[in-house]
C-alpha cells in the first residue's frame, strides 16, 4: 500500500504477508505477519532500508 501526502507525492508505502512455520522440537505451527516500510526517496524509487517487522497471529496444527 502507497501512503501519498495531500498533493498526491508518495511518502512510503507498506508490503505485509504471511508466514507458517514450525520451529524445530514444537508441537504446534505459528502462523505469524510480517510486514516491511520504505521510504519515497523521489523519481519513482524506495528506500531498500526498511526493517522487517513479524509479529505472531496464533498456533495450530501443521496439517
Amino acid at each position: 500500500m502507497v501512503h501519498r501526502e495531500l498533493l498526491g507525492v508518495p511518502k512510503d508505502r507498506d508490503r505485509f504477508g504471511w508466514i507458517l512455520l514450525q520451529v524445530p522440537g514444537e508441537p504446534f505451527c505459528q502462523l505469524r505477519t510480517s510486514s516491511i516500510s520504505e521510504d519515497y526517496t523521489g523519481g519513482g524509487k524506495y528506500s531498500k532500508d526498511g526493517s522487517p517487522s513479524f509479529a505472531r497471529l496464533r498456533f495450530q496444527k501443521c496439517k
